[in-house]
């Protein structure tokens, strides 16, 4: 135990020395903390279970810590008719009841969003929810369109409608939705609060609809996301355990291999 204090202590002597030492040290304790938090099957199961799990996710998105520098490039907006939005159901006589939804929320970024989505959840025995949509933006425009029967989980892309973008005359609708009329060559988003208002109507008794509106962002998490909208993170985390034991391993193998040559040299 002396000998080995000794060496440590001479070992404080040299900055590098103690510099890979800490390197090592937070390498060693990202490994104990991924092996914890996230179990191999765990990451195995997210990491391969298609893009459905990562779907609120957007896709190719750089890390969020970039805003940081100033870019302030747009983060993934939710609002759930559950918890954030207003939902009113209004008879219409016999077993139909209209649902409106009124999902809100606030956009300041520089950028825009490169997708928009709502996914909806519904109850019904046989006939499906019809649905539209009205989209009203902060200066007062409003635009309506949609129509269409919806199941039980259903996922809409509004960004690739083609009837949205005949209405906005635009090929890309997530553009035109945010655009800023007064932006002129440049185009920029318009910023305050957008609202999406949902007319859903159900024709059983007992049916009921929610909705929940996702605005990709250009960035999420501590390491973005791929083409698959998988969080790179878990891929980074689980890469670290992986890396040290193959270098511990090619290191034993290499000083087993040295002792081999020696003795045969000797």
């Amino acid at each position: 135990m002396r000998t080995i204090w000794e060496g440590l202590k001479q070992l404080t002597l040299y900055k590098s020395a103690m510099l890979g030492l800490g390197i090592i040290g937070i390498l060693v304790g990202i490994s104990i903390y991924t092996v914890i938090a996230i179990p191999y099957h765990e990451a195995i199961n997210k990491w391969r279970g298609g893009e459905e799990m990562w779907l609120d996710n957007p896709r190719n998105a750089m890390p969020a810590w970039v805003n940081l520098f100033g870019w302030n490039l747009p983060e993934t907006i939710k609002v759930d008719s559950q918890t954030g939005g207003e939902k009113e159901v209004i008879p219409l006589g016999g077993e139909t009841s209209e649902i409106r939804i009124r999902l809100a929320f606030d956009y300041s970024y520089a950028g825009f969003p490169p997708e928009v989505a709502v996914a909806f959840s519904a109850t019904y025995q046989v006939k499906k929810p019809f649905v539209s949509f009205t989209w009203i933006t902060p200066d007062g425009r409003e635009y309506a369109f949609g129509g269409q029967e919806v199941r039980d989980r259903e996922r809409i892309t509004i960004s690739t409608s083609p009837e949205l973008k005949r209405l906005l005359g635009m090929t890309n609708p997530e553009v035109g939705l945010f655009l800023d009329p007064d932006s002129g060559d440049e185009p920029r988003p318009l910023k305050g609060t957008y609202t999406l208002v949902i007319d859903g109507y159900v024709f059983e008794e007992g049916s009921d609809l929610d909705a929940r509106l996702i605005v990709y962002g250009e960035v999420y998490g501590l390491a973005g996301t791929d083409a698959k909208r998988r969080d790179l993170m878990v891929a980074l985390l689980w890469g670290t355990p992986i890396a040290l034991a193959f270098g511990l391993f090619g290191a034993l193998i290499t000083s087993v291999a040295s002792l081999l040559i020696a003795a045969v040299g000797v």
